[in-house]
């Protein structure tokens, strides 16, 4: 039941599995009664062979260094005859929280500051991969989920050399008690950075969205993680423009990129809106023609050629949900469709080398019917990895009509029953099979 198995794999089946399901959190401290505290849950939860890390520590001070504890490590966590910890269990991030860990014997009477600390190494570098930078947020509510931390009181200290990046509106509206770059938060009083808890961060690759990546999943309705998410963001960061000024905004960017006018000129044409890549690598080899063809296929549109990079996040978002179709190849640029409203639709390209499936996946985990995204597979196997692919413009324009509102002035409607039949046809043709 795909509903049942989306509360179970991306709901509060997930958060037990992290808290109750999993092994009792293993403590790495001799316990005292005014020691620190190191406790690392381990579950499998995405596309590791191993376990997934997620590490707490209870009084610990915090520099550029590293954490300082004060307690004795448990003899079977370390290294015989040292007090380096045994590296082999941690993954990606966390084997570099695990090294700087620094243990001092004996117990210390002085003030912890209260205040909840998140710390991560974000996976969101510029170029910022959009799909990669919403790893680490959908880690970071979900760790707000199972402690109860009360984003009021939160405060976030990035640990890697990156700007804010255009995330920075949802980190804040997590973390409300402050967002603190490395440089930043470093230079914070001492007595700040003596924290009663920090929570490491669950690494951006052992984040649920990489689960079932290269195929279908069965999970395919609603999650109630992502869409309490998505509703938490949107109450601080309004996802459509409001304004008269924002709306302004998002005209100028669909006027500028407009590829050509709907045949009325009409503000509220439907929209398909085509995702520009830059570079060789996972392009369409007949870019041309196909717009072309969609352009002469749909007068009663507009099609607009946005390169998503080029605009701030909050502006991608509110011009996506203002069009009827998303068009275009695999890319970062397609992690929109978690924004996108239930009755926008979705074609996406794969090349014959990339049937990976997480957008799709994605797009229903947030609120996105799986028949209002249609995949189109290449079936050629000729070209090199990497290379452009020549796409089925008629299929491809096809899948468009299916799912676009109909042109008004079109003389013999296709019915509704037919539409859905052959909507079905395509998802079978295009089908990525589970793997074995």
């Amino acid at each position: 039941n795909p509903t049942e198995c989306a509360h179970r794999d991306f709901g509060a089946g997930l958060l037990r599995a992290w808290l109750h399901d999993s092994e009792k959190p293993i403590e790495y401290c001799l316990r005292g009664a005014e020691d620190s505290r190191v406790e690392c849950r381990r579950t499998y939860q995405a596309r590791h062979v191993a376990e997934d890390n997620m590490c707490v520590v209870r009084r610990g001070r915090i520099s550029s260094s590293g954490i300082q504890v004060h307690c004795d490590p448990r003899p079977p966590m370390v290294h015989s005859g040292t007090q380096q910890l045994s590296l082999e269990v941690f993954q990606l991030e966390l084997k570099q929280f695990a090294q700087r860990l620094e243990f001092k014997s004996g117990s210390v009477s002085v003030w912890w500051d209260p205040t909840p600390t998140l710390v991560l190494e974000r996976d969101c570098a510029p170029p910022y991969n959009p799909f990669h930078c919403m790893t680490n947020l959908v880690n970071a509510f979900k760790m707000v989920h199972m402690f109860s931390i009360d984003p009021n009181e939160l405060q976030i200290f990035f640990d890697d050399p990156h700007p804010h990046g255009p995330y920075i509106d949802f980190w804040r509206a997590l973390g409300k008690k402050g967002v603190y770059l490395r440089e930043e938060w470093t230079r914070l009083p001492p007595e700040r950075l003596q924290l009663e808890s920090i929570f490491m961060g669950i690494p951006a690759g052992s984040c649920i969205m990489w689960k079932d990546l290269w195929f279908n999943t069965p999970c395919n309705a609603p999650s109630p993680l992502f869409m309490d998410m998505l509703q938490y963001l949107r109450a601080h960061v309004p996802f459509d423009a409001e304004t008269d000024e924002e709306l302004r905004q998002v005209e100028a960017v669909l006027d500028l990129n407009t590829i050509s006018k709907a045949r009325d000129e009409s503000k509220d044409a439907p929209i398909i809106l085509m995702p520009l890549r830059k570079g060789s690598k996972r392009t369409v080899y007949n870019e041309k023609e196909l717009i072309r063809a969609v352009s002469r296929a749909f007068p009663h549109c507009r099609l607009v050629g946005l390169d998503f990079g080029s605009i701030p996040l909050l502006q991608q978002i509110r011009v996506a949900r203002r069009a009827s179709l998303l068009l275009g190849m695999h890319g970062g640029a397609f992690t929109i469709v978690m924004y996108l409203k239930p009755t926008q639709a979705v074609v996406e390209f794969l090349p014959w080398d990339y049937h990976q499936i997480c957008y799709k996946n994605l797009g229903a985990w947030c609120g996105m019917p799986p028949e209002r995204h249609l995949q189109w597979l290449s079936p050629d196997a000729s070209h090199e990895r990497g290379q452009a692919t020549r796409v089925e413009v008629a299929e491809v324009v096809e899948m468009a009509r299916l799912l676009l509102p109909q042109d008004p002035q079109e003389s013999r409607p296709m019915k509704e029953s037919a539409r859905q039949a052959r909507i079905k046809e395509l998802l079978k043709k295009h089908y990525v099979p589970p793997r074995k």
